[in-house]
């Protein structure tokens, strides 16, 4: 599914530290705005390829997010969180009506205390990739071409779960790629495989079924591997991913790695980054005529101004070969586009 993405950001962010509602409940929110500014100045006013930023030039209320967990009982767990704004509009399947709220995820886990077993049902996140649906939680301000091409956001069903110490596994049924209701009679199966800790981590996961509306015979498969490692002030995000799909009796094929570092300068500052290189031959990711190679490198420095208050900017370049698929001011293919961004977050 292909996902919008776009320039510059200003962001206020309410990014709360969980707030007890008693012994097993807790309460966070956040609140997020943005503008965006393409220094391409688009025609269209479309940043091609990007996610929650595709409008140039353009203020944002991107969420009004509030998330709610709940252990009743041992062992169990309830969890809903609630998104307003514009990238809930941009995460619901467009079958759903078009107004700015959605139920990012609800779910259910029952964990077994004695031998690790679980289950999980419900909507959730995505295992695969570095960044996540919340904006104010990844190394930049922007989200990769990885986040919004090569993978799902969330996903309705039922896993079972395995935990033992480092080690937790899940493998589950669900509906498919960000769908509430299946459109087609065929399910998707997942699973992953999560070893590490702190410091350091890794994540194999997978995804294969049927995506295409009415259609149950062409299957898509996505592989992704994430891992990270932290030291000394340094954490570095890696992410590989490959996937594949029949389409029109053919097979499509994409891939594309990245490297997302956050670096402690001090205590009060802090720099993220990421490089990224994303290859579609076919075109059926990107929409983009000719098959495109598309890269991206973001530099996003970080000022903590108070322990509540952060302040991010954000510097872009996003290139292009084997296929223009950027826009300059007179609507003209352009084989790079290049944005700004800033974010300020307040956490309570």
């Amino acid at each position: 599914m292909l996902r919008r993405l776009g320039s510059a950001t200003i962001a206020i962010a309410l990014v709360t530290s969980t707030l007890s509602a008693g012994p097993d409940i807790s309460i966070s929110g956040f609140v997020d705005t943005c503008a965006h500014y393409n220094v391409n100045n688009p025609d269209s006013r479309t940043s091609a390829l990007r996610s929650y930023d595709s409008r140039a030039q353009s203020f944002y209320l991107n969420a009004v997010h509030a998330a709610f967990s709940a252990a009743p009982v041992e062992g169990v767990r309830a969890v809903i969180e609630l998104d307003a704004g514009s990238d809930a509009d941009f995460n619901k399947n467009a079958s759903v009506d078009s107004i700015q709220f959605d139920v990012q995820e609800a779910y259910v886990t029952y964990v077994h205390e004695e031998t690790g077993l679980g289950v999980k049902a419900g909507k959730w996140a995505t295992f695969e990739g570095i960044e996540v649906i919340e904006g104010p939680e990844n190394p930049t301000v922007t989200r990769g071409f990885l986040y919004g091409l090569a993978e799902p956001f969330t996903h309705v069903g039922a896993a079972a779960t395995y935990t033992a110490g480092a080690f937790d596994a899940a493998l589950g049924v669900v509906n498919g790629w960000d769908l509430t209701t299946d459109n087609n009679t065929g399910k998707t199966v997942l699973g992953k495989a999560t070893y590490g800790g702190e410091d350091w981590g890794v994540t194999g996961s997978f995804l294969v079924g049927p995506e295409q509306a009415d259609n149950s015979s062409d299957v898509r498969q996505s592989y992704d591997v994430t891992g990270f490692v932290q030291v000394e002030g340094v954490k570095v995000n890696l992410q590989g991913n490959y996937g594949n799909e029949k389409i029109g009796g053919g097979r499509a094929h994409w891939v594309g790695g990245g490297i997302q570092p956050v670096v402690t300068v001090a205590e009060s500052l802090s720099v993220g980054a990421r490089l990224e290189r994303f290859r579609d031959p076919e075109g059926v990711r990107t929409g983009v005529a000719g098959g495109p190679t598309v890269t991206n490198v973001a530099i996003a420095p970080a000022w903590a101004a108070t322990e509540a208050l952060t302040v991010r900017i954000e510097a872009r370049a996003d290139f292009s070969s084997g296929g223009d698929a950027f826009e300059d001011a007179s609507g003209d293919p352009k084989d790079a586009q290049a944005t700004l961004s800033a974010e300020v977050t307040y956490r309570f």
